[in-house]
């Protein structure tokens, strides 16, 4: 009881008294060490050479463009793939942000022109097919600010690039800048129903049986 009396503090409020109860040592060590360790990582990944958040992410995203080309790699570059692709609902809103990324400088955030035309009208510089689009992206434009962007892309990367941007071609976004090329029927982007395979000579019918 004699020690209670001594941990009891003077000072009295309302008739109560409190204890002299002190934290345990491991939690005090632990305080300070949390203490150290916020001005180490300030000093690092806010001040220092440490990768930010942003840099995580970069490299979140680039590892998913790789995963991208390892997917998409293989397949044949044509009007019917650069149409499927741009089906694809989750591959066109990552293809938004690499846009955003690499293209948003002359084309703007949503594609409506800045320094190069209005990506998302029918009007057209270099020829408004899918594989037009791929091949400007591809090769660039000779003597125009539109560099070659493969080397950035990658085979891939172009491939999913035009298929993004057929697939806001059409939306009208308003921008800075007129329309600008040739005006380009988006009818003509109707793919055509695979042919039919000829029957072969003496083969039986679609749904015969053969022998009957």
């Amino acid at each position: 009881m004699a020690n209670e009396q001594d941990l009891l503090l003077e000072h009295e409020i309302d008739g109560i008294r409190e204890y002299d109860n002190p934290l345990p040592g491991w939690w005090k060590w632990l305080f300070w060490a949390s203490i150290g360790y916020s001005v180490y990582y300030v000093a690092l990944f806010h001040i220092g050479v440490g990768p930010s958040i942003f840099d995580d992410f970069d490299t979140a995203r680039a590892d998913y463009f790789q995963a991208q080309e390892a997917k998409f790699g293989d397949l044949e570059i044509s009007e019917t793939t650069i149409s499927m692709l741009s089906r694809e609902t989750d591959l066109m809103a990552a293809m938004r942000k690499r846009f955003q990324g690499t293209c948003a400088t002359c084309h703007g955030a949503e594609a409506n022109g800045l320094a190069g035309p209005n990506l998302t009208d029918d009007y057209w510089l270099h020829g408004g097919m899918r594989m037009e689009i791929y091949q400007t992206i591809r090769n660039g434009v000779k003597g125009k600010a539109m560099k070659s962007w493969l080397g950035d892309l990658g085979p891939s990367g172009v491939l999913t690039m035009a298929a993004y941007i057929n697939s806001i071609r059409s939306t009208n976004v308003v921008g800075t800048r007129g329309q600008e090329g040739v005006y380009f029927d988006p009818a003509l982007l109707v793919l055509p129903d695979p042919a039919p395979v000829a029957p072969t000579p003496g083969a039986p019918a679609p749904g015969e049986i053969p022998g009957e």
